[in-house]
């Protein structure tokens, strides 16, 4: 079974069909399309482009999970290449298709992941004030 996801990430539109094993009642994996608003003309809304697959994100290829979930996390803090495949796809590859640089200093890295690991916003502002990474 697929199942499509639709938001407003970043800031292209993007959707993500979502591979489901009902009997399992497991998700398998995900793919991530986009719609390229650079690409777009006045005449042409754009077309919509395959981004990733879930597959191809070394920390998930062992299965979408919690252990692999905290282990691309981890990985957000100690590899500057999952930092900026995460900001790629965060914004749906808005950057990428806008030719803009990828220039990520320590501060976004700290947003981000203090963003996704403290939900309750006075832990939030905890984690900021901390000198180092979670």
């Amino acid at each position: 079974m697929h199942l499509p996801v639709v938001g407003m990430t970043g800031i292209n539109p993007s959707i993500r069909k979502i591979k489901v094993d009902t009997e399992k009642d497991v998700v398998l994996s995900y793919d991530q399309y986009y719609l390229d608003y650079a690409s777009a003309t006045n005449d042409d809304i754009g077309s919509w482009k395959h981004g990733y697959s879930s597959l191809e994100i070394p920390e998930l290829s062992t299965g979408l999970n919690v252990a692999s979930y905290d282990k691309l996390y981890k990985s957000l803090h100690n590899n500057p290449k999952s930092f900026d495949f995460y900001i790629q796809w965060n914004n749906a590859n808005y950057y990428n298709s806008t030719k803009q640089k990828n220039h990520w200093n320590d501060m976004t890295r700290k947003l981000h992941t203090c963003s996704i690991s403290q939900i309750p916003y006075v832990d939030f502002t905890k984690c900021l004030a901390e000198n180092k990474f979670i």
